[in-house]
């Protein structure tokens, strides 16, 4: 079975400090998540994408966010410039 890969914008989700090692994770909502997401779950692959926030990914947030996702997740870290300027 072929595995599929996405490399988007965005990931299927998004992290967000609350706080001094406090994190939110929000699921997307939209076409290409409810599409593909599924897809990802059955077959397995790899999403490429931002995690919604700037500067360094933390990884206990990431690894929590994506601990039975059923397929790999690569975020794409961007620093507060890149970001302003996207």
């Amino acid at each position: 079975m072929t595995r599929l890969i996405v490399v988007s914008n965005r990931l299927p989700f998004a992290l967000d400090s609350t706080g001094e090692d406090l994190w939110t994770v929000t699921p997307a909502v939209g076409g290409l998540v409810s599409a593909i997401e599924p897809v990802l779950r059955e077959r397995g692959g790899t999403w490429i994408g931002w995690p919604g926030i700037a500067g360094e990914i933390p990884g206990e947030p990431l690894a929590e966010a994506t601990r039975n996702a059923g397929y790999k997740v690569v975020p794409v870290a961007l620093s507060e410039t890149e970001r302003d300027e996207f």
